[in-house]
């Protein structure tokens, strides 16, 4: 019940933005790349809302939550190491994101992607190559090629970057280490 509750009382609004996919499992790293990914809209976009919805909650209310985004809102994809076939749950509801809000602006926040296969290749060359308006961050060197070399998206969206834990600090990400991370880049989708 509760998981409806929060995904009714949201309020369309174009200033909303959208973390979804975040943890509820016991990783203290997944928990605080979530926590980042809040501190950096609320630092660089204050102007926005941000609505967090969870793995467990986008999987219960998903249908209810299709009517209460709208084209003009971002979608953060939270960050981690699930991509691929590593974590499959994890990432067939990344690929539902992907397909169910093909209309806004997606962005995957630093990411590991594992791939065992050239058929998951594939697989998620079919679903990311789809969706015009998806930006992918990777935070290692292996999932940036990977993504570059297998042209699972256009190259001018894919990103190397800090994982955005960093973010917390007392490491400090430089400004120019990564777009998604200036200042502007929300403003330039």
């Amino acid at each position: 019940m509760k998981y409806y509750f929060i995904t009714l009382t949201i309020k369309k609004s174009r200033n909303n933005i959208f973390i979804l996919n975040t943890p509820e499992h016991g990783n203290l790293g997944d928990h605080a790349i979530t926590l980042a990914t809040q501190k950096f809209i609320r630092d660089n976009y204050p102007y926005l809302n941000i609505i967090e919805v969870t793995a467990m909650q986008y999987e219960k209310t998903k249908n209810v939550l299709k009517h209460k985004i709208i084209k003009d809102n971002i979608i953060i994809i939270n960050g981690g190491g699930y991509l691929g076939n590593l974590w499959p749950h994890e990432d067939r509801r990344v690929r539902d994101i992907i397909d169910n809000y093909s209309n806004n602006n997606i962005l995957i926040f630093p990411q590991t992607i594992t791939i065992s296969n050239e058929k998951q290749v594939l697989d998620l060359k079919e679903c990311y190559s789809k969706h015009k308006h998806l930006y992918i961050a990777l935070r290692e060197e292996n999932s940036y090629l990977l993504v570059v070399n297998k042209k699972l998206v256009s190259r001018d969206r894919v990103y190397l970057c800090p994982d955005i834990a960093f973010y917390l600090g007392p490491y400090k990400i430089p400004k120019d280490s990564c777009l998604l991370y200036t200042s502007d880049a929300v403003d330039e989708l």
